[in-house]
């Protein structure tokens, strides 16, 4: 609802007679700004804070997986020296919505081509992966650390998933 309200309120505000409202959803998302991954933040992988017990958390498992993570986190940096840029992973998001910024919308064809535009890139498997990614990235620091669950998410799994997506278990 407060996405719907933001986009009527900037599309009154820049309302022109005679044009057509412009196309929005590029530009506003709903979305969680309490917990989210940059790229910087995906390059550097799981992060020990990660593994900080957290309410209903086993303080053992926290402590044994903290450990793990870590050991990980080195042995795979020690093994790729490489670039690791992750956004050459992230289905190239920055470029696609600078694309559909070019897209000129003063008229009705324009909008309405921007909108494919927009959903045949959101719909995309490369955005999809990078969406599952970023998202693992996230989860690693909710995850419910007890014996319930059989292995928080840690840097090989993320690892794993962003060299291929579909090595994830259900």
């Amino acid at each position: 609802m407060a996405v719907e309200l933001c986009k009527v309120s900037l599309w009154m505000e820049a309302l022109e007679p005679g044009k057509p409202l412009s196309f929005l959803d590029h530009h506003i998302q709903c979305g969680n700004s309490l917990l989210g991954a940059t790229p910087n933040l995906l390059k550097d992988g799981i992060p020990d804070d990660a593994f900080k017990p957290i309410e209903g958390d086993d303080k053992a498992i926290c402590s044994e997986y903290k450990k793990r993570n870590k050991e990980e986190r080195q042995g795979y940096m020690s093994l790729f020296e490489h670039d690791m840029s992750p956004w050459n992973r992230l289905g190239d998001l920055a470029s696609s919505m600078m694309q559909l910024d070019g897209i000129p919308d003063n008229d009705i064809e324009g909008i309405q081509k921007k909108q494919e535009r927009y959903e045949q890139y959101v719909n995309s498997s490369s955005y999809g992966f990078g969406h599952l990614w970023a998202d693992m990235w996230c989860s690693a620091f909710v995850w419910k650390k007890t014996k319930e669950f059989p292995y928080p998410i840690t840097e090989s799994h993320f690892r794993r998933v962003e060299r291929n997506p579909f090595d994830i278990s259900d």
